[in-house]
């Protein structure tokens, strides 16, 4: 892992460029051993342990943040994707392949491996009870569809009947690409002028940005009126806006002990607060990207 000292004036294109070894893939690794993590205290009757990061953050848990991680690395890399494919519809072939494979291969693994195995009826009755078909609906990947239910699997945990529950944020992921493609597209084609798609762009976000202080758990103000799309959407978005202004954004650790001075300091003095909470995500954001180098 190279240090961002070593380089004066770092941007994110330098962390993107092919020709940099960047560590997304090791921090979304991370993320993924957060969600486990954050989920298990959800999933398992308690034994006096806690979640750490729930503990100092009582706003968030180690799972929410994992998957602010995701959304936010994914609008660089499929941002990234957009302007480097040749057309839409090869975008759109990468973006199905990124996703609907590997999905139908999770689904039918569950269904016919995992859910046999762990379901308290015997194999026929599983088998034969039309709810397990019902798994498959999940493929839609339609907002407020998901389904994690599969007849008799996973009855004794904490949460009885939850199946592979963290599948449910790739519809808010599929809902992301489709703004994605649909802005950038149609301002790219009106104005034919990419300078201009950006600032469009970075205006879009920043609408989100101004309306974001509604917090975490109070979403009075939402431009969906859908708490996850406003989240997600959120952290996706500033995923853009570091691809689209690669060039201009500075990677400095002076930046980010500045960020992270004012959260401690709102930590102590406004804890719970819609400004420390943004706060904390902007300083969140800013250590992802910094780290990434």
């Amino acid at each position: 892992m190279n240090t961002v000292e070593l380089k004066k004036n770092i941007v994110v294109n330098d962390i993107i460029s092919s020709k940099h070894d960047n560590n997304f893939n090791l921090l979304r690794i991370i993320a993924a051993l957060g969600v486990i993590y954050g989920h298990s205290f959800y999933l398992f009757t308690p034994d006096g342990s806690y979640d750490i990061l729930a503990k100092l953050f009582p706003f968030t848990y180690s799972g929410s943040i994992s998957v602010n991680m995701f959304f936010f690395i994914s609008g660089i890399l499929v941002t990234q994707s957009y302007f480097n494919s040749k057309s839409v519809y090869k975008f759109m072939t990468m973006r199905f392949f990124r996703i609907w494979p590997g999905l139908t291969l999770c689904l039918l693994a569950t269904m016919f491996i995992i859910g046999p195995i762990f379901t308290n009826l015997n194999t026929k009755e599983y088998l034969l009870n039309m709810d397990t078909y019902r798994y498959l609906t999940n493929l839609t990947l339609l907002l407020h569809s998901f389904n994690n239910y599969l007849p008799g699997v996973f009855m004794n945990g904490l949460e009885k009947g939850i199946v592979n529950s963290s599948l449910w944020t790739l519809s808010y992921e599929v809902f992301c690409y489709v703004v994605l493609l649909i802005g950038l597209h149609t301002v790219i084609s009106i104005k034919n002028n990419r300078k201009y798609a950006y600032k469009i762009i970075a205006c879009l976000v920043l609408l989100i940005f101004l309306i974001y202080p509604s917090g975490y758990t109070h979403y009075v103000i939402s431009v969906l009126s859908e708490k996850h799309i406003h989240r997600f959407f959120f952290f996706f978005g500033f995923g853009v806006i570091f691809y689209l202004f690669r060039n201009k954004i500075p990677i400095k650790l002076l930046f980010l002990l500045a960020l992270a001075s004012i959260c401690v300091i709102l930590h102590f003095t406004a804890d719970g607060s819609a400004l420390y909470k943004l706060l904390f995500d902007l300083t969140f954001i800013y250590t992802i990207i910094y780290l990434a180098y």
